[in-house]
């Protein structure tokens, strides 16, 4: 049972391929080991001065769902009352800001 939202996280990175591979992703600037430490920081609740941006709290759930792992979003509805959503394939004939018109 997950407890909190950084467990959910902490199971997302782990179902991606782990923070070696996760945290250059969120911060490319950085080298790979430093990316990695300050991701293990930011996931870590003794670290409290070390945060994820909600920005970075996104692409973790998104590259999650690209692996199949669901585990970040339904632990979010399950703790704020929302029922379980259903992944649907993203539609490519559209641009991310086209509102249909």
């Amino acid at each position: 049972m997950l407890e909190n939202i950084n467990d959910a996280l902490i199971e997302c990175v782990k179902a991606i391929g782990g923070s070696k591979l996760v945290g250059p992703r969120l911060w490319p600037e950085k080298d790979v080991d430093g990316a990695q430490r300050y991701l293990l920081d930011c996931l870590n609740p003794d670290r409290p001065n070390h945060k994820l941006s909600p920005e970075h709290v996104v692409l973790i759930l998104r590259i999650a769902r690209e692996k199949g792992c669901h585990i970040g979003i339904h632990f979010l509805c399950e703790t704020l009352a929302y029922s379980e959503p259903h992944p649907i394939e993203p539609n490519t004939d559209r641009s991310v800001g086209d509102q249909g018109s």
